[in-house]
């Protein structure tokens, strides 16, 4: 039996060493033939390096078992002797037989392991083969392509070197035309340059014009607010002054009552009292058409301002604002007189009332006329100062407009 072991495993050395020099020898005759194949060789050298290494250490390991079995000089089957049996073992046998059984299972495992790397390495080697032969193609392949490209590259035509000729014209006057071409496109981007620059100064003072504009634009607005405040003051004050005749009214009634239980002046008190109630109306028809003028005439204003404000553009402002100025100042001044024709006549009426107080009642009647006329004197000053007081402001606006 160690005698088959031993004959099995030189077997194999012997079979592992020819496979070997077998790849090596055609990996080299492989790579001989072309000096850039350097790289493939030293791969391939590091390959057969690692298997040497491999195989040196299944070599030892196999000494290493083949040391451990019992051998003599003339190689022959080693029989136990039954002599030499230990009635100590449990199966029998001596302690040889144990051990060369042992070495028997040992022997087996370790080849079926050979058995398997063998089968391993067989299928690398095959691979690698498949894989030097593919390379081995392509490279044959790959020199004879350089060689014709060579051959094409050593004779030249004369078409070749035509159209060689054709093509530097063309790429000439390519050249030209892109030159030609950067020029005007450098001209067109100066002239657009300058173009954008004298737009964008253009657009500076128009921005400038603008704001001037708008700044005069509020300004007026501004004065057309005062002016509205001033009329709505007006408005106000001939309010006041409709209340206060409508007091005188109901005081003259008061004195008609009186009038009449005195018999010595009862037909003049009548005559006078039916003139004055005419008067009071007329005098108040008067006051609410005067009022209804002055009204119309302001939404009249307010319409064409609104209506010259949306028609207008920037270059008409100066011209707007001088045509506004003189209207407001021919509004302001007819609505001064108004109020000053007002006053006149409620002077005149107060005056009437007046003498016809003190005609027509007693000595006591009379103190207590006088009181209650100082009262209202009073109070009718009172109103004429605020009444005159806003047409002053607006005579000072309009002088400080007219010298700006």
């Amino acid at each position: 039996m160690w005698r088959t072991v031993r004959h099995y495993s030189r077997k194999l050395r012997r079979m592992d060493r020819p496979e070997r020099c077998r790849i090596s020898t055609s990996c080299e005759s492989f790579f001989s033939f072309d000096n850039t194949a350097a790289g493939c060789r030293f791969l391939a050298d590091q390959v057969e390096n690692e298997k040497k290494k491999q195989w040196k250490l299944e070599e030892q390991k196999d000494d290493d078992d083949t040391e451990t079995l019992p051998r003599d000089d003339d190689d022959h089957q080693y029989y136990c002797s039954a002599s030499s049996a230990s009635p100590q073992s449990a199966d029998g046998g001596c302690a040889n037989c144990r051990l060369l059984r042992d070495k028997l299972v040992n022997t087996k495992r370790l080849l079926a392991e050979i058995d398997s790397t063998v089968r391993r390495l067989a299928e690398q080697h095959r691979v690698r083969a498949d894989e030097l032969t593919d390379a081995r193609q392509r490279l044959r392949l790959a020199e004879q392509r350089r060689r014709l490209v060579e051959q094409k590259l050593e004779q030249p035509s004369a078409l070749l070197a035509k159209e060689n000729v054709d093509l530097r014209g063309q790429l000439a006057e390519t050249r030209a035309y892109f030159e030609r071409l950067d020029l005007e496109s450098d001209q067109r981007i100066a002239d657009m340059t300058n173009l954008l620059e004298q737009f964008q100064d253009a657009l500076a003072d128009k921005e400038r014009q603008l704001f001037v504009a708008y700044a005069q634009l509020d300004h007026n607005r501004k004065q057309v607010e005062q002016y509205a405040a001033k009329i709505r003051h007006a408005d106000a004050h001939a309010a006041t002054q409709q209340d206060i005749i409508e007091g005188l009214q109901n005081q003259l009634d008061k004195q008609k009552a009186k009038s009449r239980a005195c018999s010595k002046h009862r037909d003049d008190l009548l005559l006078k009292s039916a003139s004055l109630s005419h008067e009071l109306v007329w005098f108040k028809r008067e006051t609410m058409r005067e009022r209804e003028y002055i009204r119309q005439q302001i939404e009249q204003l307010r319409r064409h301002v609104g209506q010259q404000r949306q028609l207008t553009t920037a270059d008409d402002h100066q011209q707007l604002d001088a045509n506004m100025l003189i209207t407001l100042r021919d509004k302001i001044r007819e609505v001064e007189e108004a109020i000053d024709e007002r006053e006149m006549a409620s002077r005149m009426l107060q005056l009437r009332l007046d003498d016809l107080k003190l005609g027509s009642e007693q000595q006591q009647q009379q103190q207590q006329q006088q009181l209650s006329q100082l009262n209202y004197r009073h109070s009718f000053d009172q109103g004429s100062n605020v009444a005159s007081g806003p047409a002053t402001r607006s005579n000072r606006l309009y002088k400080s407009v007219r010298l700006k």
